[in-house]
This record gives structure tokens, C-alpha cells and sequence, in this order.
């Protein structure tokens, strides 16, 4: 079996939110292997991160309205 990591961006997330959030929403989805935030350019009150999952274990649903940040 072949894995290969997929990046997943999520933007618009207020800043608050930490990658310890990001990572503990994303488990429920399959293993994150990695991941990493950056503020926005655009809007200083938002953040962006990058979520890594390995193909075999992306397992993400599409769920309209679900938010991550509080």
C-alpha cells in the first residue's frame, strides 16, 4: 500500500486558537502527522494552518457550518 501525505489548509480561524486545538479537532478525522499555523497578512485577527495527514488515513467528512475556533 502506497501512503502519501496530503496538506490540508483551514483559514479563518481566530487567533486564539492554538495548533494544540487544531490538531485535537482534526484526530477525530484520523492521525495528523504534522501541522503548522501562520497569522493571516490580511486580517491581524485570524490565523491559518496547514493540518498533514497521510493519504490511507484521511477519513474527513464534509461537515457544512462545524467550527473550529471558539
Amino acid at each position: 500500500m502506497v501512503t502519501r501525505t496530503k496538506k490540508i489548509f483551514v483559514g479563518g480561524l481566530s487567533a486564539p486558537t492554538t495548533l494544540e486545538d487544531v490538531k485535537s479537532y482534526f484526530e477525530q478525522f484520523g492521525p495528523v502527522s504534522g501541522s503548522s499555523i501562520h497569522p493571516s497578512i490580511y486580517i491581524h485577527t485570524s490565523i491559518y494552518v496547514h493540518i498533514l495527514m497521510t493519504e490511507s488515513d484521511i477519513h474527513i467528512r464534509a461537515h457544512t457550518g462545524m467550527r473550529l475556533d471558539r
